[in-house]
Protein backbone atom coordinates (compact mmCIF):
# COMPACT_ATOMS: atom_id res chain seq x y z
CA UNK A 1 0.00 0.00 0.00
CA UNK A 2 1.09 3.24 -1.03
CA UNK A 3 1.09 6.06 2.06
CA UNK A 4 1.10 9.45 1.56
CA UNK A 5 4.13 10.40 3.34
CA UNK A 6 6.26 8.82 0.14
CA UNK A 7 4.93 11.92 -1.32
CA UNK A 8 6.35 14.42 0.32
CA UNK A 9 3.67 14.61 3.27
CA UNK A 10 3.99 17.92 4.58
CA UNK A 11 1.48 17.45 7.65
CA UNK A 12 1.25 14.91 10.58
CA UNK A 13 -1.26 11.62 9.38
CA UNK A 14 -2.43 11.23 13.43
CA UNK A 15 -2.27 13.39 16.64
CA UNK A 16 0.61 12.91 17.99
CA UNK A 17 2.42 14.19 14.90
CA UNK A 18 0.18 17.38 14.47
CA UNK A 19 1.10 20.52 13.14
CA UNK A 20 1.34 23.31 15.76
CA UNK A 21 -0.65 26.25 14.66
CA UNK A 22 -1.84 29.47 16.59
CA UNK A 23 -4.94 31.02 17.04
CA UNK A 24 -5.83 34.09 14.78
CA UNK A 25 -2.81 33.41 13.17
CA UNK A 26 -2.32 33.90 9.11
CA UNK A 27 -4.04 31.13 7.39
CA UNK A 28 -1.05 28.30 6.33
CA UNK A 29 -0.86 26.30 3.37
CA UNK A 30 -1.31 22.89 3.48
CA UNK A 31 -1.25 19.64 0.53
CA UNK A 32 -3.09 16.41 0.76
CA UNK A 33 -1.19 14.62 -1.57
CA UNK A 34 -2.97 11.46 -1.78
CA UNK A 35 -6.35 10.55 -1.53
CA UNK A 36 -6.15 8.60 2.00
CA UNK A 37 -4.05 11.63 3.35
CA UNK A 38 -5.32 13.13 6.47
CA UNK A 39 -3.32 15.99 8.00
CA UNK A 40 -3.36 16.55 11.57
CA UNK A 41 -3.04 19.69 13.67
CA UNK A 42 -3.31 20.93 17.34
CA UNK A 43 -3.33 24.31 18.70
CA UNK A 44 -4.37 25.23 22.77
CA UNK A 45 -7.72 26.22 23.29
CA UNK A 46 -7.99 28.75 26.22
CA UNK A 47 -10.76 28.97 28.87
CA UNK A 48 -14.17 30.39 27.69
CA UNK A 49 -13.25 31.04 24.44
CA UNK A 50 -15.32 30.85 20.88
CA UNK A 51 -13.26 29.16 18.06
CA UNK A 52 -13.39 28.69 14.09
CA UNK A 53 -11.63 26.53 12.21
CA UNK A 54 -11.75 26.91 8.49
CA UNK A 55 -9.94 25.31 5.68
CA UNK A 56 -9.93 26.84 2.20
CA UNK A 57 -9.86 25.17 -1.30
CA UNK A 58 -7.31 26.02 -2.99
CA UNK A 59 -6.32 23.32 -5.50
CA UNK A 60 -8.69 20.60 -3.94
CA UNK A 61 -12.20 19.68 -5.57
CA UNK A 62 -13.77 20.06 -1.93
CA UNK A 63 -12.31 18.99 1.67
CA UNK A 64 -13.67 17.69 4.35
CA UNK A 65 -12.75 18.90 8.29
CA UNK A 66 -13.07 17.31 11.80
CA UNK A 67 -12.44 18.39 15.04
CA UNK A 68 -11.48 16.20 18.13
CA UNK A 69 -10.66 16.30 22.08
CA UNK A 70 -7.74 16.78 23.25
CA UNK A 71 -6.46 13.16 22.83
CA UNK A 72 -7.21 13.35 19.34
CA UNK A 73 -9.74 10.58 19.61
CA UNK A 74 -13.07 11.38 19.99
CA UNK A 75 -14.93 13.24 17.37
CA UNK A 76 -16.79 16.71 18.14
CA UNK A 77 -17.37 17.46 15.23
CA UNK A 78 -17.38 17.77 11.69
CA UNK A 79 -18.42 19.22 7.86
CA UNK A 80 -17.10 19.80 4.20
CA UNK A 81 -16.78 22.10 1.58
CA UNK A 82 -19.77 20.50 -0.84
CA UNK A 83 -17.55 22.26 -3.31
CA UNK A 84 -17.75 25.30 -1.39
CA UNK A 85 -14.36 27.60 -1.47
CA UNK A 86 -14.74 27.36 2.42
CA UNK A 87 -15.80 25.15 5.50
CA UNK A 88 -16.11 25.88 8.95
CA UNK A 89 -16.20 24.34 12.45
CA UNK A 90 -17.35 26.43 15.14
CA UNK A 91 -17.36 26.17 18.97
CA UNK A 92 -16.54 27.36 22.35
CA UNK A 93 -14.02 25.85 24.48
CA UNK A 94 -15.19 25.29 28.58
CA UNK A 95 -12.84 24.33 30.83
CA UNK A 96 -9.27 24.92 31.40
CA UNK A 97 -6.73 25.46 28.95
CA UNK A 98 -6.06 22.31 27.02
CA UNK A 99 -4.96 20.91 23.57
CA UNK A 100 -7.33 20.52 20.43
CA UNK A 101 -6.84 18.54 17.37
CA UNK A 102 -8.28 19.85 13.66
CA UNK A 103 -8.08 17.08 10.68
CA UNK A 104 -8.11 17.93 7.23
CA UNK A 105 -9.18 15.42 4.19
CA UNK A 106 -10.67 15.00 1.13
CA UNK A 107 -14.23 14.11 1.19
CA UNK A 108 -15.02 10.86 0.57
CA UNK A 109 -10.82 10.51 0.35
CA UNK A 110 -10.92 10.59 -3.73
CA UNK A 111 -9.69 14.66 -3.56
CA UNK A 112 -6.04 15.42 -3.85
CA UNK A 113 -4.48 19.31 -3.90
CA UNK A 114 -3.62 22.45 -1.96
CA UNK A 115 -6.13 24.03 0.64
CA UNK A 116 -5.46 26.46 3.80
CA UNK A 117 -6.34 26.40 7.07
CA UNK A 118 -6.78 28.69 9.72
CA UNK A 119 -7.99 29.14 13.47
CA UNK A 120 -9.89 32.57 14.70
CA UNK A 121 -10.96 33.09 18.01
CA UNK A 122 -13.16 35.56 19.95
CA UNK A 123 -10.47 36.24 22.22
CA UNK A 124 -10.29 40.15 23.73
CA UNK A 125 -7.68 41.87 25.73
CA UNK A 126 -8.00 45.04 25.74
CA UNK A 127 -5.46 45.89 28.15
CA UNK A 128 -3.11 43.60 27.03
CA UNK A 129 -2.28 41.91 30.61
CA UNK A 130 -3.30 38.13 28.96
CA UNK A 131 -6.40 37.64 30.47
CA UNK A 132 -9.40 37.62 28.89
CA UNK A 133 -11.67 40.81 29.23
CA UNK A 134 -15.09 38.97 30.07
CA UNK A 135 -13.29 36.45 32.44
CA UNK A 136 -11.04 38.91 34.40
CA UNK A 137 -14.69 41.45 34.69
CA UNK A 138 -16.60 38.05 35.76
CA UNK A 139 -13.73 36.87 38.49
CA UNK A 140 -12.60 40.28 39.48
CA UNK A 141 -15.86 42.63 38.96
CA UNK A 142 -13.41 45.39 36.98
CA UNK A 143 -10.05 45.38 34.90
CA UNK A 144 -7.82 46.47 37.26
CA UNK A 145 -5.98 42.87 37.75
CA UNK A 146 -3.00 41.73 35.51
CA UNK A 147 -1.84 38.59 34.49
CA UNK A 148 1.40 38.40 36.79
CA UNK A 149 -0.66 39.35 39.60
CA UNK A 150 -1.97 37.44 42.71
CA UNK A 151 -5.20 38.75 44.13
CA UNK A 152 -6.27 35.98 46.24
CA UNK A 153 -2.83 35.80 47.48
CA UNK A 154 -2.30 32.02 47.31
CA UNK A 155 0.72 31.88 45.69
CA UNK A 156 -0.62 31.63 41.97
CA UNK A 157 -0.92 34.40 39.56
CA UNK A 158 -3.87 35.59 37.95
CA UNK A 159 -2.94 34.21 34.61
CA UNK A 160 -1.97 30.44 36.28
CA UNK A 161 -5.31 30.60 37.38
CA UNK A 162 -7.14 31.13 34.09
CA UNK A 163 -5.09 28.80 32.42
CA UNK A 164 -6.09 26.03 34.96
CA UNK A 165 -9.39 26.87 35.58
CA UNK A 166 -9.51 28.02 39.37
CA UNK A 167 -10.58 30.57 40.83
CA UNK A 168 -8.15 33.89 40.94
CA UNK A 169 -10.43 35.46 43.88
CA UNK A 170 -10.64 32.57 46.35
CA UNK A 171 -6.77 31.84 48.09
CA UNK A 172 -8.78 27.93 48.59
CA UNK A 173 -9.00 27.30 44.94
CA UNK A 174 -5.72 26.52 43.22
CA UNK A 175 -3.55 24.32 42.49
CA UNK A 176 -1.57 23.01 45.57
CA UNK A 177 -0.42 19.63 47.11
CA UNK A 178 -2.37 19.02 49.62
CA UNK A 179 -0.98 15.95 51.01
CA UNK A 180 2.30 13.96 50.64
CA UNK A 181 2.16 10.79 52.95
CA UNK A 182 3.81 7.36 53.67
CA UNK A 183 1.56 4.74 52.87
CA UNK A 184 1.68 0.73 53.32
CA UNK A 185 2.20 0.84 48.93
CA UNK A 186 4.67 3.65 49.14
CA UNK A 187 4.34 7.48 48.82
CA UNK A 188 0.48 9.26 48.70
CA UNK A 189 1.06 12.57 46.85
CA UNK A 190 -2.77 14.20 47.03
CA UNK A 191 -3.67 17.65 45.35
CA UNK A 192 -6.66 20.18 44.68
CA UNK A 193 -7.41 20.20 41.20
CA UNK A 194 -10.27 20.94 38.55
CA UNK A 195 -12.25 18.18 37.29
CA UNK A 196 -11.08 18.91 33.52
CA UNK A 197 -7.42 19.31 34.22
CA UNK A 198 -4.82 17.44 33.31
CA UNK A 199 -1.78 17.28 35.81
CA UNK A 200 1.62 15.48 36.04
CA UNK A 201 3.44 14.69 39.07
CA UNK A 202 7.47 15.14 39.02
CA UNK A 203 10.03 13.92 41.81
CA UNK A 204 13.80 14.60 42.77
CA UNK A 205 14.87 11.80 44.46
CA UNK A 206 17.80 12.24 47.09
CA UNK A 207 19.38 15.63 47.70
CA UNK A 208 17.81 18.65 45.42
CA UNK A 209 21.18 20.32 44.74
CA UNK A 210 22.08 20.01 41.22
CA UNK A 211 19.14 17.36 40.85
CA UNK A 212 16.68 17.29 37.67
CA UNK A 213 12.56 16.53 38.02
CA UNK A 214 11.70 13.60 36.37
CA UNK A 215 7.94 12.75 35.61
CA UNK A 216 6.84 9.88 37.44
CA UNK A 217 3.15 10.04 36.37
CA UNK A 218 0.55 11.33 34.00
CA UNK A 219 -2.88 11.60 35.66
CA UNK A 220 -5.31 11.76 32.66
CA UNK A 221 -8.48 10.60 34.62
CA UNK A 222 -11.42 12.82 34.13
CA UNK A 223 -14.44 13.87 37.10
CA UNK A 224 -12.65 14.12 40.18
CA UNK A 225 -11.85 17.38 42.07
CA UNK A 226 -9.23 15.66 44.22
CA UNK A 227 -6.44 13.83 42.72
CA UNK A 228 -4.02 11.36 43.82
CA UNK A 229 -1.18 9.16 43.05
CA UNK A 230 0.59 6.60 44.96
CA UNK A 231 4.00 6.72 44.21
CA UNK A 232 4.77 2.67 44.96
CA UNK A 233 7.87 0.93 46.50
CA UNK A 234 8.50 4.25 48.90
CA UNK A 235 7.09 3.37 51.98
CA UNK A 236 10.77 3.74 53.61
CA UNK A 237 12.71 6.63 54.74
CA UNK A 238 13.81 7.82 51.15
CA UNK A 239 14.04 11.47 50.59
CA UNK A 240 12.51 13.01 47.68
CA UNK A 241 10.84 16.24 47.35
CA UNK A 242 7.07 15.72 44.60
CA UNK A 243 5.71 18.63 42.59
CA UNK A 244 2.27 18.70 40.54
CA UNK A 245 2.30 20.55 37.37
CA UNK A 246 -0.41 21.53 35.16
CA UNK A 247 -0.20 20.11 31.73
CA UNK A 248 -1.77 21.00 28.35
Amino acid sequence: MVRAHEFGDDAGDAPSQAVAIEADGLPREFNLEIDVDVDWFRFIAMPGISYTATVTRAGLFDTGEKRFDRDGLAERGKTNTLRAAAASISWTHNGPAEACFVSAEGMLQFSTGRYAIAVSSGWTDSDADGLHDPWETARFGNMDQTGSGDRDGDGQSNLNEYLTGTDPATNSSCLLITAIAQESGGTLVRWDAVAAGRYEVQKITGSPRGAAWSSIATNRQEGAVVREHLDAGTGGATQGLYRVRYIF
